[in-house]
């Protein structure tokens, strides 16, 4: 294989991790949001139940209404007097279950965009599935940097595997594979 064919092989994988880091950035926010979204969903739907079942609206009316309650902007309101007590409380469990979940996805959402390890990881993951014939440090102890500085001269492909963040951080700004293993003990 000449050089020329490492380079343009080096330069597709490159191509493909560009587009899958567009994808994994926001694949990554979802991933830790998505119960929140989940819950927020049901809750609109069980709103336009109940609205399409007490108010007898047709069924985008009572979607409208439950997305109008729930975000509060309040373009549907009966007066309150002639609505059900049944209805009112369901209506005061659907509110603050909604504000709660909605409270906590825009909570999710900004930690996840903050918090850039996270996408990092994405994409190291990414990158590591594009490599072959690659070799694997596990750990970066003195013996993993000689092991990883070899590897650098000979230019061969490497990943570490790591626990020490100050090690992840100061590879991954070096631009080589660094991954930061989240085991979990059950």
């Amino acid at each position: 294989m000449t050089s020329l064919h490492k380079y343009k092989l080096r330069t597709s994988i490159r191509a493909r991790v560009f587009i899958d880091t567009l994808f994994l950035h926001p694949y990554s926010v979802f991933k830790h949001v998505w119960k929140q979204l989940l819950v927020l969903s049901f809750m609109i739907g069980f709103g336009a139940y109940v609205f399409y079942y007490f108010q007898k609206l047709d069924p985008v009316s009572a979607l409208l209404a439950s997305v109008s309650t729930i975000s509060t902007i309040g373009l549907y309101a009966p007066p309150i007097t002639e609505i059900p007590v049944v209805e009112k409380f369901l209506l005061i469990g659907i509110i603050l279950t909604s504000v709660g979940s909605a409270a906590s996805l825009v909570q999710g959402v900004v930690n996840s965009v903050v918090k850039t390890d996270l996408w990092l990881d994405e994409v190291q993951k990414s990158k590591v599935k594009y490599m072959k014939g690659h070799i694997i440090i596990l750990g970066y102890t003195h013996i993993g940097r000689y092991v990883a500085e070899r590897l650098i001269t000979s230019k061969r492909d490497f990943c570490v595997i790591t626990r020490k963040k100050k090690t992840l951080t100061s590879y991954r700004n070096a631009a080589y594979l660094t991954y930061f293993p989240t085991f979990r003990h059950r």
